[in-house]
């Protein structure tokens, strides 16, 4: 019996940063074999509408930010799909925050530790927002100095996602 489980990947987003496939097999006889594939995940991302370069700084406070025109500290570009055409339609958003975070986050209100994902959005409205995704973030703890990657997805079919790091 297989069954293929299907963790959150972050994209290989470092020179030289790939991840292994190991796969085992053992037939009724015990001949036994594995087989190692290295390979890079490069799916497609949506991008900060600001301009950023997916690194956000906010100080080490739990305090909710926002830019000084008002906008969210994750405010996105609309999400395409690989035809061009806008999300539409109402789908959940969910966020990961990478293994190695060195700091928890708040975001949209829900509480995210280290490797874990979590639901942030229900039915997010992607017609109404023209695609785009607001979200508020903020550390979860105070005085803790660190990077933190954060993916955030939808479940929306073949709709990219966003990675950004967010630095207090």
């Amino acid at each position: 019996r297989i069954r293929l489980e299907s963790p959150v990947m972050f994209p290989s987003l470092k020179e030289g940063e790939s991840y292994t496939l190991t796969v085992s097999g053992e037939d009724a006889q015990g001949n036994a074999v594995q087989k190692a594939v290295g390979f890079e995940y490069k799916p497609r991302q949506v991008m900060l509408a600001d301009g950023m370069d997916g690194k956000v700084m906010v100080p080490a406070v739990t305090h909710e930010f926002v830019h000084a025109d008002g906008k969210r500290i994750i405010e996105t570009k609309p999400l395409t799909l690989s035809d061009g055409a806008v999300v539409t339609g109402s789908y959940d958003v969910f966020a990961t925050l990478r293994s190695d975070a060195k700091v928890p986050l708040v975001v949209n209100g829900v509480r995210i530790e280290p490797g874990q994902t979590m639901g942030i959005m229900s039915q997010h409205d992607f017609g109404a927002s023209g695609g785009r995704l607001s979200i508020p973030v903020k550390p979860a703890v105070p005085d803790v100095v660190g990077s933190s990657s954060l993916l955030v997805m939808t479940s929306a079919p073949n709709s990219p996602i966003l990675v950004v790091d967010i630095n207090t």
